[in-house]
């Protein structure tokens, strides 16, 4: 195992964004919460920490969205 780095996960409906960028995760939110259509479900996301060595950012490959 490499070395760890920090990510801020933000986790809606299965997908998971991932940044090692805490202001980018809550543009995302902003984003969301400003973009909200009253016909979508409601929207709940779960928020998170978690430590990634260069493995296993490599595996995760491309967000494609929420």
């Amino acid at each position: 195992m490499g070395e760890l780095t920090k990510h801020y996960t933000m986790t809606d409906g299965g997908s998971t964004l991932f940044s090692t960028d805490i202001d980018f995760i809550l543009e995302q939110v902003r984003s969301e919460l400003e973009n909200f259509n009253e016909d979508d479900e409601p929207v709940e996301f779960e928020f998170g920490v978690k430590y990634l060595d260069q493995d296993e950012i490599k595996e995760l490959g491309e967000f494609d969205g929420f």
